[in-house]
């Protein structure tokens, strides 16, 4: 069992014998004056996807030894803090990751995994708050706003939006 402290360091207890062991994440170490969530997500592949969107870091580490495979740094969005907590996601085969495009410009950005560089971006000048990958492989933007859902394909185009009353604090 594992677990983000202190937005930098995982905690690993182990199931056999209970031993806790606490191992820091260096790319995540960097503070910034813009709070945000830290997020963890398992990966089918035997990885975690990790980001501090706060700190403009995304690591993608080994899941048992939370080795750092990728690292990969991002211009920090407008709103790295609050609901939707999601502000950054892996498309499914692990190749790139989508994040929220910088404070300046907004939109999306998608970023190549294996070498960390921008490979597209999309932005019309509207911030989003939250990402999120759907099961069809398009990607999902949340704004504070109407319409407060964009759905975009995989290279970021945009596909339409769609106006709803309801308050999103995560998709499933």
């Amino acid at each position: 069992v594992a677990r983000l402290v202190r937005g930098r360091h995982v905690q690993v207890c182990s199931a056999r014998t209970g031993e806790v062991t606490e191992l820091e994440i260096p790319a995540l170490r960097h503070g910034r004056a813009k709070p945000s969530a830290v997020t963890m997500q398992a990966r089918p592949d035997g990885t975690v996807f990790m980001t501090k969107p706060g700190a403009g870091v995304a690591v993608i580490a080994d899941a048992d030894s939370f080795r750092t495979r990728t690292h990969i740094q991002f211009p920090v969005p407008a709103s790295p803090l609050g609901a939707p907590w999601s502000k950054a996601v892996l498309s499914p085969a692990g190749e790139t990751m989508y994040v929220l495009g910088p404070a300046a410009t907004g939109g999306l950005c998608a970023y190549h995994v294996g070498s960390g560089k921008l490979a597209a971006s999309y932005s019309e000048g509207r911030q989003y708050h939250g990402l999120y990958q759907l099961p069809s492989g398009g990607l999902l933007a949340v704004r504070p706003e109407n319409p407060r859902l964009a759905f975009f394909s995989a290279d970021l185009s945009p596909l339409g939006t769609a106006d709803t009353n309801l308050h999103v604090s995560a998709i499933y």
